[in-house]
């Protein structure tokens, strides 16, 4: 979670700075994809992927949650069967509480 795309290691002043944003605004945008995806609302579910992909991308992040969160997108976009857009939503929601959880690390040991 702490790699640009072009692979090298972000700067802690630039983690101290975006990954509070992150804590606040992700977990309410994944809850609501997560609703969307249960409910089948599928133009719901890829306005918000979008959402979660700029925020992703604006911590300078290429990781295994944008990946996970790209296979989804396009599941729903090619309208897989829903037990296929289901197992990849697990696969993208099991990686993205392990990133919320190894950026709330990273701060708490950071002091910030």
């Amino acid at each position: 979670m702490s790699t640009s795309s072009n692979g090298h290691e972000l700067p802690d002043a630039i983690k101290l700075k975006v990954y509070p944003l992150f804590l606040q605004l992700f977990p309410e945008s994944l809850a609501s994809f997560e609703a969307a995806v249960a409910g089948q609302q599928w133009a719901e579910a890829r306005q918000l992927a979008h959402k979660m992909t700029g925020t992703l991308g604006a911590l300078g992040t290429q990781s295994e949650v944008s990946d996970r969160l790209q296979d989804v997108r396009q599941a729903i976009k090619e309208e897989q069967p829903l037990e296929q857009i289901n197992a990849l939503y697990e696969l993208f929601a099991v990686a993205a509480k392990q990133a919320l959880t190894q950026v709330a690390s990273f701060l708490q040991q950071s002091g910030g």
